[in-house]
C-alpha cells in the first residue's frame, strides 16, 4: 500500500539530486567561493517547502574509494548527511515529509544495475536514511520503488518514486567506467566531468571514476542492438524495471484518484541524448513506461542524474502556456552541489546539450523564451499548487534561489498520447551511420589516388608541380575528378553532389539581417511532422520567434494534417496563392534546391535561404538577378542569435 500523508493544504514541494559532501569540505557547510550558507539554507529560505523529493545520488562515496563503493562507506555518508550540522541538511529536514528514491552513487556503483552485489543491503541502508521504519512494506521489496500520497480529498498528489538501479540489465555496451579493474577506465570512455574540491583543486583519481559518456554514444551512435541483437545487452528487450516493479505500478496507476500525478525517474525518460544514462538505452521499457503513465491527470515527469537541469517534452511545444498540444513534460533537476559547467567537462557540456535537443521543451527559461530551455549551473526544483485554478507550476532554481526555467501544467487532464506520438525521439539512432559511410569512402577515394600517383610515379611519369610557372597537369586533374565521382558512384551521391556544389558563395551580414527582420511570413519548403528533422525543430523556433511559417510538403498534403496549427501545402504555387510570402526556406538536398528557388522568383518572393548544407549557387545567382535576397548553406536560428535579432521588426 502507498504511504499517505495528509496535510490540510499542500501548496509546495522541493526536489533536487547530486548531493556531494565533498563540495563542503572548508568546514563551515558552504561551498568554496561560494556565500557562507549551504543549498538546503537557500531552499528553506526560497521555496519553504512542506515535503523534499530525492531524485537519485542523495551522497557520493569519498573521493579515495576506488570502484563500488562497499556497505559501510555508504553508512557512513547517510549518518553524516543526517547528523552532520555543518552540512544543513539535518536541520533543513525537520518538519518537513522527505522521500525519495536513489540513483549509482548511493546505490554502490557508477553506471551499475542488477549485477552490483549486495543489493538488499544497500536498499535498507538507504531506507534507512530515508527515515523508512522497520515493519514497512518497501523492506520486503527487491528494489526501492514506492508512492507517497500528500494532500487531503479532492487536492491530492501523488508521487511515484521508480528504482531504476535494482533490476537494470547491463548497457549494450558494459560501462567502461565501472570497472576498477580497467586502468583510466573512466577517462578512456569519455568522462563525463572531473571533480575536485568543489571544483577548484582537481581530483583525478575521483574523476576517474566518474560518468563514463563515449560508450553509450557509441551504441546509439552506431546502432549496435540492429546488428547485433544476440549480444547480450544489445537486444531492444532489456529491462529496466523487472516484472515485480512493473505489476506494482501497473496497480499504482490503475489507483490512483490524484489531481497531480508525479513521476520520478533518477534517470531522465525523454531525453534524445545518448551521452548520458537514460530509458532511450532501453526504447522497449520506456515505450511501455510513457504508454501507461500518459494516462495519470496532471502528469509530470521529474529526474536527476545529469548534472545540469533541463525541461523535456515528448513532442516540442510552440509557447509555455499551450498545453493542448497534449504531452507529456519532464523537468530534470542536478545537482544540489556540483554541475556539468564546472573543470573539465564545464566548456563541453553546453554544446553537448545544444548537439542533442529533439526532446527539449520550447519556452521554459526565464530569462529569455527564444533560448535553450536548460540551466548548467548547480540548481534544485520546486513545485507550487494552485488548486484554485487547478495548474501547477514547476520550477527549476539556482544555486542563489533565483528561477531560471519555468513550465505551468494543468490539472486533472491526461494527455492519453497516440501510439504514434509514443515513437517519440529515441536516443539509439544510428546517427553515426551516415558520417562513417562518407569517411570510409573518402579514405578508399584517397588510398586510390595515391595508389594512382605511385603507379604513375612507377611508369615513369612525371607530375609536375602544380605552381611551377602556373600550369596544371591534365592527369592530376583527373586523379582529383575521380575521388569524389567515386564517393558518388558507391556513397550514394549526397556528399560528392554537395561537395561538386561548393564553391566561393559568401554570405553577407547585412543581408542576413535584413532577410530576418522585414520577413514576416515564411514558406517552408521540405516541412517534416517528424520531431528528429531539423525542418520540425525550425519551424516551431521561427514561429516562437514571432514569425508566420507556411509549411510544404506533398505527402503531408494529401494528409490533411497540420503542422504546429498551420495547414501544410502541397507545394510553393499553392502556399503563395493564399498568403503574402516573404521568405522561401529550402529543405532539400542541393541537387534540387534550384527548383524551389526558381519558383520562389517566379510567385514574388523577397528572399530565398538555403538551410545548412545546400548550396546552389548558379540559382543563388539567378535569384540575385531577379532582386531577390539569398542565403545559403546556413540556418536563421543561429544567425539571428549571433546577430541579437529575436524575431521580425514590427
Amino acid at each position: 500500500m502507498p504511504q499517505s500523508l495528509e496535510s490540510k493544504a499542500l501548496s509546495r514541494i522541493a526536489f533536487g539530486s547530486c548531493h556531494s559532501r565533498n563540495a563542503f569540505d572548508n568546514g563551515n557547510g558552504a561551498a568554496i567561493g561560494s556565500p557562507p550558507i549551504s543549498i538546503w539554507d537557500v531552499i528553506r529560505r526560497e521555496v519553504n517547502p512542506q515535503a523534499f523529493l530525492w531524485t537519485g545520488d542523495a551522497v557520493y562515496p569519498p573521493r579515495n574509494v576506488k570502484g563500488d563503493a562497499p556497505l559501510h562507506v555508504l553508512i557512513d555518508e547517510y549518518r553524516k548527511m543526517l547528523f552532520n550540522s555543518s552540512i544543513g541538511y539535518s536541520s533543513f529536514r525537520k518538519g518537513i515529509v522527505v522521500s525519495g528514491t536513489w540513483d549509482d552513487h548511493d546505490y554502490g556503483g557508477n553506471d551499475r544495475g542488477k549485477e552490483l552485489p549486495s543489493r538488499e543491503k544497500r536498499r535498507d541502508a538507504f531506507l534507512d536514511f530515508l527515515g523508512v521504519s522497520p515493519n514497512d512494506d518497501r523492506r520486503n521489496r527487491l528494489g526501492v520503488y514506492s508512492s507517497i500520497d500528500l494532500g487531503e480529498e479532492g487536492r491530492k498528489v501523488k508521487v511515484i518514486f521508480l528504482d531504476t538501479r535494482f533490476h537494470r540489465d547491463t548497457h549494450c555496451i558494459p560501462s567502461v567506467g565501472a570497472n576498477p579493474s580497467i586502468p583510466l577506465g573512466a577517462l578512456v570512455a569519455c568522462s563525463e566531468y572531473f571533480d575536485s574540491d568543489v571544483f577548484g583543486n582537481i581530483s583525478l583519481s575521483r574523476s576517474l571514476a566518474r560518468k563514463p559518456a563515449a560508450t553509450r554514444l557509441l551504441t546509439a551512435g552506431l546502432s549496435l542492438p540492429s546488428f547485433m541483437p544476440k549480444w547480450s545487452g544489445c537486444t531492444n528487450d532489456i529491462e529496466m524495471l523487472g516484472d515485480e516493479q512493473w505489476e506494482w505500478l501497473e496497480n499504482e496507476v490503475e489507483l490512483s484518484d490524484a489531481s497531480v500525478n508525479i513521476i520520478v525517474s533518477s534517470v531522465q525518460v525523454l531525453t534524445s541524448n545518448p551521452v548520458v544514462e537514460s530509458w532511450g538505452h532501453f526504447p522497449d521499457e520506456k515505450r511501455r513506461l510513457i504508454k501507461l503513465i500518459s494516462k495519470l491527470p496532471g502528469l509530470v515527469l521529474l529526474s536527476g542524474d545529469v548534472h545540469h537541469a533541463e525541461v523535456l517534452t515528448a513532442k516540442p511545444k510552440r509557447s509555455l502556456f499551450d498545453n493542448d498540444l497534449g504531452s507529456i513534460i519532464e523537468v530534470t533537476s542536478s545537482g544540489l552541489t556540483h554541475s556539468c559547467e564546472e573543470p573539465f567537462y564545464g566548456p563541453l557540456c553546453a554544446p553537448i546539450l545544444d548537439a542533442y535537443q529533439a526532446h527539449r521543451y520550447l519556452g521554459a527559461n526565464v530569462q529569455n523564451a527564444s533560448l535553450p530551455s536548460y540551466y548548467t549551473g548547480r540548481n534544485f526544483g520546486s513545485i507550487t499548487f494552485d488548486w484554485e485554478k487547478r495548474v501547477f507550476q514547476v520550477k527549476i532554481h539556482d544555486a542563489k534561489g533565483r528561477s531560471v526555467l519555468e513550465v505551468q501544467l494543468k490539472m486533472d487532464r491526461a494527455t492519453n498520447l497516440a501510439e504514434s506520438t509514443i515513437s517519440m525521439p529515441q536516443c539509439i539512432d544510428g546517427s553515426f551511420l551516415p558520417t562513417i559511410r562518407v569517411m570510409f569512402w573518402l579514405a578508399c577515394s584517397f588510398f586510390a589516388l595515391r595508389m594512382l600517383r605511385a603507379r604513375n610515379k612507377k611508369n615513369g611519369k612525371h607530375v609536375p608541380n602544380v605552381n611551377a610557372r602556373g600550369e596544371t597537369n591534365r592527369r592530376l586533374q583527373s586523379e582529383m575528378k575521380w575521388s569524389p565521382s567515386l564517393a558518388f558512384a558507391i556513397g550514394g551521391g549526397r556528399f560528392s553532389s554537395q561537395f561538386s556544389k561548393m564553391g566561393s558563395w559568401q554570405n553577407d551580414d547585412s543581408v542576413i539581417r535584413r532577410v530576418l527582420e522585414t520577413s514576416k511570413t515564411i514558406a517552408l519548403v521540405g516541412a517534416s511532422k517528424n520531431v528528429e528533422r531539423a525542418s520540425n525543430h525550425v519551424m516551431a523556433d521561427l514561429q516562437r520567434m514571432g514569425y508566420r511559417v507556411i509549411p510544404t510538403n506533398p505527402g503531408l498534403a494529401k494528409q490533411n494534417v497540420e503542422l504546429y496549427g498551420e495547414r501544410v501545402y502541397p507545394n510553393l504555387e499553392a502556399a503563395f496563392a493564399d498568403h503574402e510570402i516573404d521568405l522561401v526556406d529550402v529543405f532539400r538536398r542541393s541537387e534540387d534546391a534550384g527548383e524551389f528557388v526558381d519558383e520562389a522568383i517566379k510567385f514574388g518572393a523577397k528572399a530565398v535561404w538555403l538551410q545548412m548544407g545546400v548550396v546552389d549557387e548558379e540559382a543563388g545567382k539567378r535569384a540575385v538577378s531577379a532582386g531577390l535576397d539569398v542565403v545559403m548553406d546556413s540556418c536563421p536560428l543561429p544567425e539571428s542569435r549571433r546577430l541579437g535579432i529575436s524575431g521580425p521588426s514590427t
